[in-house]
């Protein structure tokens, strides 16, 4: 007898495969902004901390000038936040000199005879020559006895196969390399008399994954200005399945909410957002924000958090006492030279509820505002003095 089944398992069924078919992110190094420890001249090394753990920083040969860094901004011509940077001077010796890094040890042990583990990172070629081919940067697993060489480019073929800035690197994990004793390791090597320009290649967001690479966004800058009563944000990106950005807002720094969404744009090359966040009716004198960044996958990162006091902003060359205020209060103005003046009175959407013409004299002047039509609520008071706008917040209780 031949059996039926309900539309709802096969759905069901459908939906436990898509979600065994998302990538599993094992381990995710963004390189925080505390491993900033600077360049290091061979032969040398040192160690910093990064989100998965101690990573290890060697550079080998003085007279070559093998650098590397554990940097949060690179040099000389490229700012990149939160990468590592392997630099690579002119070689004009017999030995070879190398920048390294090498992560801590990992266990990839519960994965072992999965095939499909790989390796992503980014990788920019702002400052390396596409015409060098005597540096060559190596990509290496080690499984605590032996080492597997995953990946081998030219600084010329780096550039040509990723072109020049951020480019996204998959490679697979052999089998062999899935051990308790796993290490990833980066280098460049610069062979003798390579006698090019300085090189510096960036890496960042490094992360092992059980299927496939989709890194996240790229937050290459990320700022907060105020203007015209309002934050201003602004933020550049490069992206990869990215979907939406989420604009958050606190004031505490700790307790965030969700004030506003941009859509990616995924253009996989630098892309320019801003957002502007209205502070007329915001009542705290200081502000936080966040982007938290959500991919295609699901999966969430929020950047650094911003902070902006705005009580300077509202106040700047205008005093109004008392305030809050149940009853008329006094503005207080300076003025260099005696002028006529209007103050104005706006509420949170902008209307202009009061109009008043004062005279004002050279020096301090005290005006008494005449509020008496004003119901309960936040407004800005606005007054132009010597060709420059000057305004505040009032609260009528």
């Amino acid at each position: 007898m031949k059996k039926h089944y309900p539309f709802s398992i096969f759905v069901l069924t459908f939906l436990i495969l898509a979600i065994k078919s998302e990538s599993q992110v094992l381990f995710n190094e963004s390189f925080p902004n505390s491993a900033n420890t600077g360049f290091l001249r061979g032969p040398g090394s040192y160690t910093f901390s990064g989100d998965i753990g101690t990573w290890n920083v060697v550079a080998g040969d003085a007279t070559g000038g093998g650098q590397a860094t554990g940097a949060v901004t690179g040099p000389p011509s490229f700012s990149s936040p939160n990468s590592i940077v392997l630099a690579n001077y002119i070689n004009n010796t017999a030995s070879v000199s190398y920048a390294e890094f090498s992560s801590p040890t990992l266990d990839l042990s519960p994965y072992a005879g999965n095939s499909n583990i790989n390796v992503g990172f980014r990788l920019n070629t702002t400052d390396i020559s596409g015409t060098n081919s005597c540096l060559t940067y190596v990509v290496q697993v080690y499984n605590g006895s032996t080492f597997t060489t995953i990946m081998t480019m030219t600084a010329q073929q780096l550039v040509s196969t990723y072109g020049t800035g951020w480019g996204v690197v998959s490679l697979n994990i052999p089998l062999g390399a899935l051990t308790s004793g796993f290490k990833l390791f980066f280098t460049g090597f610069n062979a003798s008399g390579c006698n090019v320009s300085d090189q510096f290649l960036y890496i960042d967001d490094v992360q092992i994954v059980n299927g496939a690479v989709t890194l996240p966004v790229n937050l290459l800058s990320f700022s907060v200005s105020y203007n015209n009563l309002a934050a201003q944000l602004k933020w550049s990106a490069e992206e990869i399945n990215t979907s939406f950005y989420s604009i958050e807002r606190s004031i505490d720094g700790k307790n965030f909410l969700q004030i506003g969404t941009v859509k990616a744009l995924n253009n996989n090359t630098k892309t320019d957002y801003s957002f502007t966040d209205n502070l007329l009716s915001y009542q705290s004198p200081s502000v936080f924000y966040r982007l938290s960044i959500k991919d295609v996958d699901g999966r969430t990162s929020n950047s650094k958090i911003l902070f902006m006091k705005i009580a300077s902003s509202f106040d700047k060359g205008m005093i109004i006492t008392p305030n809050p205020a149940s009853a008329s209060p006094n503005i207080i103005l300076s003025a260099s030279k005696q002028a006529i003046t209007n103050i104005e009175v706006y509420d949170a959407l902008g209307k202009r509820k009061l109009l008043q013409r004062v005279s004002l004299a050279q020096g301090s002047n005290s005006i008494l505002l005449n509020t008496g039509q004003l119901t309960k609520g936040i407004y800005i008071v606005k007054a132009t003095i010597d060709g420059i706008s000057q305004s505040a917040k009032l609260v009528i209780q």
